[in-house]
């Protein structure tokens, strides 16, 4: 019997800025939570997104979803009221606008460069938070479909990441072992920022995985004896009985990624990867695929890849790992 398997990553948490991680998330419990059954992850580099022309109206938050540089424009529309955030019968909802930059009003005294808006029921204490959005976040929320959000535009021109590192963290939680990274703080100080107006910190972003599920496929071939092991994993496949923990999954998705994208800041390429030591392939698979559910573009030195478009990383005995394009 031949048997394959298809793993899909997903992100965990949304995307967190190395300086808000560096200040508030590393001890934020809700992150922690999120988190909890993360081992993967990417420090990557965008310019920063900012929500514009905010009004509320109807007891919506209606904004623009801005990237500096870029034509593109994404018109969103938030209800307050729904499940995740607000109540009918609840307080009146107070909102808490905040910038990264100094100033974030105009000359008419209008609300501009806000990259995250605080939701409360009623005052603005600590014990009547809700929820916090940022454009990014709101996207993520928009495609997992965690909130009742209208946008209108396309949100995958708002989603490419170049990447600079690709980890995973088995042997202690994710936010631990992000807490003191050399890899991170190369990356600090080695960058400069895509904007001359925006420091590197924020324009700098930690993304959290997860294993979302994974295909199996098995074929029964007809010149190869059946025998009482070819029988049972057949038999264990179609009760979907997968015995492959998490760990072993990340640690080897990290080498299938590594190996075929090259990202700058990882010292170890495995340039021998696959083989018969760490491989799952030694679990008489006879190819692995890796696949994002996220539908977002990560861009690298030599290549990129857009899981929006499909992308997916094939590992099979014969060969290296490979990027199959669905992009050109």
């Amino acid at each position: 019997m031949e048997e394959g398997k298809s793993f899909r990553i997903r992100t965990s948490a949304p995307i967190v800025s190395v300086k808000d991680f560096s200040k508030f998330f590393y001890k934020d419990p809700e992150l922690e939570r999120l988190t909890k059954e993360s081992f993967f992850y990417l420090i990557v580099q965008r310019q920063l997104l900012s929500f514009e022309n905010i009004v509320i109206e109807n007891m919506s938050l209606i904004m623009d979803i801005v990237q500096k540089g870029h034509d593109h424009i994404l018109k969103v529309k938030l209800p307050l009221y729904q499940d995740q955030l607000l109540m009918k019968g609840d307080e009146k909802a107070k909102l808490e606008f905040q910038s990264s930059f100094d100033t974030y009003l105009d000359k008419d005294g209008n609300l501009i460069d806000i990259h995250s808006i605080k939701i409360y029921k009623g005052q603005i204490t600590p014990e009547n938070f809700v929820h916090m959005i940022a454009p990014e976040w709101l996207i993520r929320d928009y495609y997992t479909k965690s909130l009742n959000i209208e946008i209108d535009g396309d949100i995958t021109q708002f989603l490419n990441y170049k990447v600079h590192y690709i980890g995973i963290s088995t042997e202690q939680k994710i936010v631990d072992r992000l807490k003191s990274h050399s890899n991170l703080q190369a990356i600090l100080s080695e960058e400069a920022s895509i904007s001359n107006t925006v420091m590197n910190s924020l324009e700098l972003g930690i993304m959290f995985f997860d294993l979302q599920g994974l295909s199996q496929y098995n074929i029964l071939r007809h010149d190869v004896p059946l025998t009482k092991k070819s029988t049972d994993k057949f038999a264990n496949a179609i009760m979907g009985n997968i015995d492959d923990d998490d760990r072993t999954v990340f640690k080897d998705a990290e080498k299938a990624f590594v190996s075929a994208l090259k990202p700058n800041y990882n010292i170890i390429q495995f340039n021998s990867y696959p083989n018969r030591q760490d491989f799952l392939i030694n679990k008489d698979y006879s190819f692995i695929t890796y696949e994002f559910n996220d539908p977002f573009n990560l861009i690298f030195e030599t290549t990129n890849f857009n899981s929006a478009n499909g992308d997916i990383i094939i590992v099979t005995e014969e060969y290296n790992a490979q990027i199959i394009k669905f992009s050109e």
